[in-house]
């Protein structure tokens, strides 16, 4: 038990230190690198705000918990006359609740496992909002690059079209070229909508998330690797979700302690005083109260056998996630590994790039045609589409690892 309390202060302070420190730091101010956009996000989400709040809102409780019954009062009295003579009858008494069978002690008990629950949560949802945020990072970098891409294919098609048009007369096929041409100008202005949309959507997304407005900030947008980090199969047992129902076991555990204290009952006891008239004579008797319930017709049997199955669909649960949570691990690894040999192996957008200009070059000299010049812009446009989706599912795939491995909060982009 104490190494579990330990285990689980530590977790908390060290969550609580985390926050604190950035906030003192406050990279907000004066972000320069894209890590500072993430510990923003540790500032300023508010999920992450609420689960701070939750925790410390749960430390409170614990105090609650570990309080003690207050002491009660009890007083009566009876007036009256016999045969003339006066008669009064007055008590007091002054108890105080002792908590056998450990009653105290379990409720600490249970309310400690649900601060350690409270502060795991804050740890899940640090780690979601980080991963949501590397990957909205990540596409907002290939959104510019994609748009550059889209307003170079446009510039083309201006470009062409001018020519045809200035021509005093155009041959059939030349009619048809410029036809072709202005159709595909039409469907990259709205490919630069599209593209246009989903920026506006993220760029809001990050705001809310961090504070930030990286509208004209793309030095706080991250680089594709150049190498991408080795990673190891291992188990998922750090991972959030496991933790989480490693917590409500410990949770459930302490429910079935609370159970068990509630069998014994609570004794109280204290002094007492009364004060007797019985006409001309007057008694002050002094002594002591006790009182507790007689366990005749249960002794909490119920409550122990319902938190006992509570344990045991608990534990059930834990293995479960177990089981899910290395799956999901691996999975996740397998597909990180894919994207980055397909990224390795294919032609980088580098490559790319110089060969789109070196055949804007020739369709400019007139010496490919009008169709080939189409294609060649559609496939670099759909080359360069697919490999960031590659991208994003490495980048996916990656944080979900560092997620799973409960390191999540010590990387950086």
């Amino acid at each position: 038990m104490e190494r579990f309390r330990f285990l689980y202060i530590v977790v908390l302070f060290s969550s609580v230190a985390l926050i604190e420190t950035s906030a003192l730091a406050n990279p907000c101010e004066t972000p320069k690198v894209p890590n500072d956009v993430l510990a923003c996000a540790r500032i300023h989400h508010p999920d992450l705000k609420n689960a701070k709040l939750s925790a410390e809102q749960s430390r409170d409780l614990e105090g609650v918990a570990g309080q003690i019954p207050n002491p009660e009062v009890e007083s009566s009295g009876v007036f009256g006359k016999t045969l003339g003579d006066q008669q009064s009858e007055i008590a007091l008494s002054l108890t105080q609740a002792l908590e056998l069978g450990g009653k105290r002690a379990a409720r600490v008990e249970e309310a400690e496992a649900r601060t350690g629950q409270v502060t795991l949560e804050a740890l899940a949802a640090e780690a979601r909002v980080l991963q949501e945020l590397a990957t909205e990072l990540h596409r907002l970098r290939q959104i510019r690059t994609e748009k550059e891409s889209i307003k170079e294919a446009l510039g083309t098609f201006d470009k062409l079209i001018s020519q045809y048009k200035s021509r005093p007369r155009l041959t059939p096929e030349q009619e048809v070229s410029l036809s072709v041409f202005s159709i595909s100008k039409s469907d990259y202005i709205a490919k630069q909508t599209v593209v246009d949309e989903e920026e506006r959507e993220i760029l809001l997304e990050i705001k809310i998330a961090t504070g930030l407005d990286l509208a004209d900030r793309p030095d706080l947008l991250p680089k594709l690797p150049e190498k991408w980090p080795e990673l190891q199969g291992q188990t998922a047992e750090s991972s959030p979700r496991f933790k989480l129902a490693d917590a409500s076991v410990k949770i459930a555990e302490g429910s079935l302690e609370r159970a068990r204290a509630e069998s014994w009952p609570d004794l109280k006891l204290g002094p007492a005083m009364q004060l007797v008239q019985d006409g001309p004579t007057r008694s002050n008797l002094l002594g002591f109260t006790v009182s507790f319930p007689l366990p005749l017709w249960n002794i909490n049997g119920a409550g122990r056998a319902a938190a006992h199955k509570g344990v045991m669909s608990a534990e059930i649960i834990r293995e479960t996630v177990r089981t899910e949570e290395n799956a999901k691990r691996s999975e996740h690894l397998t597909a990180f590994r894919a994207a980055v040999k397909a990224l390795t192996d294919g032609m980088s957008l580098a490559e790319l790039h110089k060969k789109h200009t070196r055949m804007e070059s020739l369709s400019f000299q007139g010496l490919i045609s009008g169709a080939l010049v189409i294609e060649a812009h559609r496939q670099m446009i759909d080359f360069q589409k697919t490999r960031h989706e590659l991208e994003l599912k490495a980048v996916q795939a990656l944080w979900a690892v560092y997620a799973a491995d409960g390191r999540i909060s010590k990387e950086s982009l």
